[in-house]
């Protein structure tokens, strides 16, 4: 990108006019990218210009592609993009197709010529595998549209003070609406670095996933020889508590409803409601699936994902334009209960709770912790607000992880002490290749380019957080070649 394309962009997106000086002032430290937006409201694809694709919904696969799966479980669709409908100046093939699978173990991108035989697909019928929720089809279908946009390159600036004004001044420029994913100004060098962790731990367990960067060689031969010598015994599962699960499903099922209503009651569609009802009903379908599962850990999962899809409806509702609140005030006739002092005291209470949980010195004082947070939860859960208790699921989630690690280092396979040792001992290796040959590893990795990011955000919550980075090698890139794409998981 030219730059005269980037002023052009700078003036059309910078609302201050402070900010517009600044950036072009610096406009050399700025590189193209383009932002994948929701298009909410009345918005369609068939009647814009600058759709990009869709978000959800069926991908359309040639007949003998298998649906990408991590070991055995399908990977949800995200999204597919038509590369003719990108600016040119991103530099990437002018037709083809992508499809983006991805979730917060993996990430798979499947790329096709134009004119490829393809069809919709059905994700394989698999509810519940390994441990996991299974869903290969989460997503109601929506348009995308292309924003084009600027991010900055930090490596180019050394002020940091300049820095901070430039990266504060690019974040202003952002798209309004749902962004769900970036094409182009990704860091490279963190990129590549999830790229290497990625191929070792592929290397030594057959199959995509992450490497804690808080390993090391010692801290895993210390587990190591601490399960070889006296397994700790299995833990009792840590549940969501009955009064916390009636609320939240009934909760859930409430305000679904009134959703409904809302939209039939209005006579134009108010904005991101759609959006957040559907990630609402998607949270409750994964919520059942976890329900008939017979390993009790996806369900307090699922239960944190309805809570969360819970607050950002509220969140919604609460921030409406004046024009919609009569209308939402008519239909929510079971309000969230109003914080009053004694509210205010018991959630009080639970935060000393909750920090009594994150400052246990071991696994057995954070699981007394977390009993005492579940007893005053247990007497007090209609008067918490769900912000509280939201709190307390991520609580439980450390206490999970921590009690998961104590016993197996990673968290990642069953309660036999044997698995663990061949897990631990997979993770070993991963770490020890990558040390033996870094500088290797790194000339290696510097041939891929990260070319698109997506992002969980609002009504497209993959995971609770982070982002999928898929990386293209620059020589395929240079052909148009976007066929061995592969994908990296950054959950920071």
């Amino acid at each position: 990108m030219d730059r005269a394309t980037k002023l052009s962009l700078i003036a059309e997106h910078a609302a201050k006019a402070a900010d517009r000086k600044l950036l072009s002032s610096h406009c050399e430290h700025l590189v193209p990218c383009a932002w994948l937006v929701l298009m909410e409201g009345e918005d369609h694809p068939a009647l814009n210009d600058h759709h990009a694709g869709w978000l959800g919904g069926r991908p359309s696969l040639p007949a003998k592609i298998a649906w990408p799966a991590l070991q055995d479980a399908p990977l949800p669709y995200l999204m597919g993009l038509d590369l003719a409908a990108l600016p040119a100046w991103l530099g990437l093939p002018t037709s083809g197709d992508l499809c983006l699978f991805g979730a917060s173990s993996a990430a798979v991108a499947l790329g096709f010529p134009a004119g490829a035989r393809r069809a919709p697909k059905r994700p394989p019928q698999v509810p519940y595998c390994n441990g996991h929720l299974a869903a290969g089809e989460v997503f109601d279908r929506q348009g995308l549209e292309v924003v084009p946009g600027l991010r900055l390159d930090r490596s180019c600036v050394t002020d940091r003070a300049l820095a901070e004004k430039l990266a504060q001044a690019v974040r202003a420029m952002a798209p309004a609406g749902t962004c769900v994913g970036r094409i182009g100004g990704a860091d490279p060098d963190g990129a590549r670095v999830g790229f290497m962790q990625e191929c070792a731990y592929r290397r030594a367990h057959g199959h995509p996933g992450f490497i804690d960067g808080s390993l090391t060689l010692a801290t895993l031969d210390a587990h190591l020889a601490a399960l070889r010598q006296r397994p700790p015994p299995e833990p009792e599962p840590v549940l969501v508590p009955p009064v916390v699960a009636a609320r939240i499903s009934t909760e859930a099922a409430r305000e679904i409803a009134v959703g409904a209503a809302i939209l039939a009651d209005c006579k134009e569609k108010p904005p991101h409601i759609p959006a957040f009802l559907t990630n609402l009903k998607d949270a409750v379908k994964a919520l059942r699936i976890a329900l008939n599962a017979t390993n009790p850990h996806p369900q307090v999962h699922a239960y944190g994902m309805v809570l969360r899809a819970l607050n950002l409806w509220h969140r919604t509702l609460a921030e409406m334009p004046a024009k919609y609140r009569q209308v939402i005030a008519r239909h929510r006739a079971a309000p969230v209960p109003a914080t009053d002092a004694q509210a205010t005291r018991i959630a009080e209470e639970l935060a000393s709770l909750l920090d009594r949980i994150g400052n246990a010195a071991d696994s057995a004082a954070a699981r007394a912790a977390i009993s005492d947070a579940e007893r005053h939860v247990q007497a007090h859960g209609d008067r918490l607000p769900l912000v509280a208790l939201e709190n307390l699921h991520h609580a439980r989630i450390r206490v999970i992880n921590r009690i998961h690690f104590a016993r197996q280092g990673q968290g990642q396979v069953g309660g036999d002490p044997a698995t663990a040792i061949a897990t631990l001992t997979a993770q070993r290796a991963s770490l020890a290749w990558l040390k033996a040959d870094p500088a290797g590893h790194r000339a290696a990795a510097a041939r891929w380019c990260p070319l698109l990011s997506v992002f969980s955000e609002g009504p497209f919550m993959w995971s609770d957080c982070g982002q999928l980075i898929y990386l293209v090698d620059t020589e395929d890139l240079a052909r148009g070649d976007l066929t061995r794409m592969q994908g990296v998981v950054d959950s920071g």
